[in-house]
């Protein structure tokens, strides 16, 4: 008796700790989410509310709830350009259909369904319209799809990778007494909860023969939260649709041969390994993904990165020796006409473009370029500022003129040094 006693007050305390919590929730206005889902009608189907179809509705209904949470997901994004993230490489992720869960995880589902009603319309048989993404069809995706939910949910830094199936699930029905397996076709109508991202495409290159991998986003919705996290799913296109000159030649069939081989690689989840072809087509499967998805993450680690990709190593020194020249060139100058003021200016502005490497790597945490001279070289000018100062005894406001002057020069020089980087790193490439 004792022991039910202290698990009834240990069930109490749990029910409160749970009734303080307060789940976000999405602001639900009827009028606005009425305009939204007769507009995306009108545009996508030239239809009015009221006599749309199920399937119209489900569509309309889904875009509309990509269009609220397009600054969520944004925003998330932005967030994660800045710190590390986890990413979850897995050949499948069944995540289930997204229109119910999305709407739960918004904490607006039965606001919605009420609206619904309200229009004269059956919630139940939209949502039927949906069909299930062919993304994982076991344990393996269900567990992915559950890792992926929670990282959103508890607004950690991560994002999923994996292949974007034509046919990941299949229907099956008996003949004879025997299964008898379909392909489903749930990309037939397209997905109305992935976006096309060309421009992160990548080439997937396999030593005989190339492919694009063209990569979708879908988001993944955090409960109670603002937070969206993505799904990235990589679809595998040929280099050339078309060889024109043997469909010219009436051989249709090796026309499109490039094309039919490079989409086999995304088109079913788990193909048939018995023979050699089914296991080199697993391995292809894998390799894809995998090389596609490393490529992405290496591409987008940070923003600051992307700004040197473009500039060789070649252009770089030279930026560097021009630079070195100029520090020279002011401190030669400086003892001949035995005036220092401008030389401090000008290592004063140098020691601050030293430090802003420096701080850059901090924050990326990787090497960034010139890291290591900047290290050895920022104590170096510090002692010779101080060491110049003392011994000239420079007013401090002298010191703040001349520092202010160099460090815009500085600025004008790095401009011009970029526009040299780039000219010298495109003869080097060209």
């Amino acid at each position: 008796m004792k022991i039910d006693k202290e698990k009834h007050k240990k069930v109490k305390v749990i029910d409160k700790i749970f009734n303080k919590i307060k789940v976000k929730k999405m602001k639900f206005d009827k009028e606005e989410w009425k305009k939204k889902l007769e507009e995306r009608l009108l545009e996508k189907f030239s239809v009015s509310l009221k006599d749309a179809t199920p399937f119209e509705v489900y569509r309309a209904l889904g875009e509309t709830v990509m269009s609220f949470i397009a600054k969520d997901w944004y925003k998330t994004k932005q967030e994660y350009s800045k710190t590390k993230q986890a990413f979850y490489l897995s050949s499948e992720f069944l995540m289930g259909r997204a229109l119910g869960n999305n709407l739960i995880n918004l904490g607006i589902d039965k606001e919605v369904k009420e609206f619904l009603e309200e229009l004269g319309i059956d919630y139940n048989q939209v949502e039927d319209e949906e069909e299930d993404a062919a993304l994982g069809n076991g344990g393996l995706g269900r567990l992915a799809a559950c890792f992926m939910d929670s990282l959103a949910t508890l607004n950690l830094p991560g994002q999923g990778y994996s292949i974007r199936y034509r046919n990941g699930i299949f229907n099956q029905y008996l003949r004879d007494g025997y299964q008898v397996e379909k392909p489903e076709t749930w990309l037939k109508y397209g997905d109305v909860w992935s976006v096309m991202r060309p421009e992160d495409e990548v080439v997937v290159n396999f030593g005989h023969t190339s492919v694009r991998a063209l990569p979708y986003d879908m988001p993944i919705i955090g409960y109670g939260t603002n937070n969206v996290n993505t799904l990235r799913l990589w679809e595998a296109h040929s280099i050339v649709d078309l060889d024109l000159g043997v469909f010219n030649q009436q051989d249709y069939l090796h026309a499109t041969q490039d094309k039919t081989l490079a989409e086999d690689i995304s088109r079913v989840l788990y193909p048939n390994d018995s023979t050699d072809e089914g296991k080199k087509l697993r391995l292809r499967q894998q390799y894809f993904f995998v090389s596609a998805s490393l490529q992405d993450i290496v591409k987008r680690y940070n923003k600051i990165s992307m700004i040197y990709q473009n500039y060789s190593n070649e252009g770089f020194s030279v930026a560097v020796l021009e630079e070195y020249l100029l520090c020279i060139l002011v401190t030669g100058v400086s003892i001949f006409f035995k005036m220092y003021i401008i030389w401090v200016g000008v290592f004063i502005a140098f020691s601050g473009h030293l430090l802003v490497h420096i701080i850059q790597s901090i924050v990326i945490k990787r090497y960034v370029p010139a890291l290591v001279s900047s290290i050895i070289l920022l104590p170096i000018s510090v002692f010779l500022i101080n060491e110049v100062i003392h011994t000239f005894r420079y007013t401090f406001s002298s010191i703040v003129i001349s520092s202010i002057i160099c460090i815009i020069v500085m600025l004008l020089n790095l401009m011009f040094i970029h526009k040299i980087m780039k000219k010298v790193s495109e003869k080097i490439k060209n």
